[in-house]
């Protein structure tokens, strides 16, 4: 690869940061559907066909900012899915921190996702969560299938949990935390451990 090629490559990458910075901002001030890609371009300081250019429309630019959740989860799940044995209750705490820390992102203070949800009138951020959620499940189970019950159909439970934790955090957050981060954690743990985990035989 030449040079030129180089600059290119790091002005893209910085084009759609900066693209997926100002969108972050946005939310925390306006539902998605009522923001234009020129409000978006021009909060970047990026011209309008530089925009086209790197995203198709705004929505192909929420799901890049959802991608880019979605690394930050998975870098941060990573050293927990290595640690991963499948003994009883090496498995059981295994869950329980899995869960943690994907709230635990959510909740974070550094992230405006409560302003963010409070402004999504729409609900765009709703589905966008969801599938964030559900990608994560996909992935974890993908890589440790031995966490999920095979009585039961595996895309189905999947779908059910993800979709469950991830309206569960998407409500708190839009109720301004009325349930506190720990206890969140322990409800979403109380109501999936039991129905996805199957207790091995010794």
């Amino acid at each position: 690869m030449n040079d030129n090629n180089k600059k290119e490559d790091a002005r893209v990458i910085r084009t759609k940061r900066d693209l997926a910075d100002a969108l972050v901002e946005l939310l925390a001030e306006k539902n998605f559907d009522d923001l234009s890609v020129k409000d978006i371009s021009d909060k970047a300081l990026i011209a309008k066909n530089t925009f086209y250019n790197n995203f198709a429309d705004k929505n192909e630019l929420l799901s890049f900012v959802m991608g880019r959740y979605y690394d930050v989860v998975y870098r941060d799940l990573k050293p927990l899915l290595e640690s991963y044995r499948p003994f009883p209750f090496k498995r059981r705490e295994f869950f329980k921190k899995t869960i943690a820390s994907i709230v635990h992102f959510f909740y974070e203070k550094r992230l405006p996702f409560d302003k963010m949800v409070q402004a999504d009138h729409s609900h765009a951020l709703y589905w966008a969560l969801n599938q964030l959620s559900l990608q994560l499940f996909e992935t974890i189970v993908a890589e440790y299938p031995a966490l999920i019950n095979k009585k039961g159909d595996e895309k189905i439970t999947i779908y059910f949990y993800a979709g469950g934790v991830s309206n569960l955090i998407y409500s708190m957050l839009d109720e301004g935390y009325r349930k506190n981060e720990k206890d969140l954690c322990n409800e979403i743990y109380r109501l999936i451990y039991p129905t996805v985990i199957e207790t091995p035989v010794i």
